[in-house]
């Protein structure tokens, strides 16, 4: 491994603020540096966190589009209720039922 110190010195230029020395025999730096490695991802690695960043788009997507059809749904069945003196939460209820049973592909 290699040990990077930082240069203590008014003149150091940005290339120079930093002085690259091998570590120790025991893979040690010195007091006041500290090791540096560069990571490395496998191919498999970069495209598992490709399929990530999609299923989490995809997820939010989801929850988004559940949520207004539940509302449209509610909206609806509150709209053509002929009584609707007895409708309090029983519609938004009824509309997550009815999304949750029939229309989660549809959100999909």
């Amino acid at each position: 491994a290699q040990c990077m110190c930082p240069v203590m010195d008014a003149n150091a230029t940005l290339s120079t603020l930093v002085e690259t020395v091998e570590s120790n025999n025991d893979g040690l730096c010195d007091e006041g540096c500290f090791t540096h490695r560069e990571l490395v991802y496998a191919t498999n690695t970069k495209y598992v966190a490709f399929f990530m960043l999609f299923v989490w788009f995809w997820t939010s997507q989801f929850i988004v589009a559940v949520g207004e059809i539940v509302v449209a749904l509610a909206i609806s069945l509150w709209y053509f209720d002929r009584n609707r003196s007895l409708a309090r939460n029983a519609h938004f209820f009824r509309a997550v039922f009815l999304v949750s049973l029939y229309h989660l592909g549809t959100a999909a």
